[in-house]
């Protein structure tokens, strides 16, 4: 259970186990979403429930690369956490390893920046 305010969509790279659960469900109760991917947009290319959930408004599906590239990377993977964190009003911090790229961004980011850490 997410602590999202009315109104509020979830904007993530989907890209960690919980992220992935939390997507799914996202989905399931359709929830407004946006989906920062860190691979090319044919990635989601033949995925039923993520076409649905466009085709409804549901879900926007954000992607600058090239849309070959079919599978995350490093990288990419940090570059959309720092969009999603540049583009967030709050960010919802499920899991932070301490050492991992996600401590580092938070570091970096926006000092005014809510971060929520349920």
């Amino acid at each position: 259970n997410l602590p999202l305010k009315p109104g509020e969509a979830v904007i993530s790279g989907f890209l960690s186990p919980m992220e992935r659960a939390v997507f799914r469900a996202g989905l399931a109760i359709k929830r407004p979403m946006v989906w920062v991917l860190p691979a090319g947009l044919n990635a989601i290319h033949g995925d039923t429930a993520c076409r649905v959930a466009i085709d409804e408004g549901r879900l926007l599906v954000l992607s600058p690369f090239d849309p070959a590239l079919d599978a995350p990377n490093a990288r990419r993977a940090a570059w959309c956490n720092q969009y999603v964190l540049a583009h967030c009003n709050r960010a919802v911090v499920g899991h932070l390893n301490p050492d991992g790229m996600l401590a580092c961004i938070l570091h970096e980011a926006d000092p005014d920046k809510e971060v929520v850490r349920p």
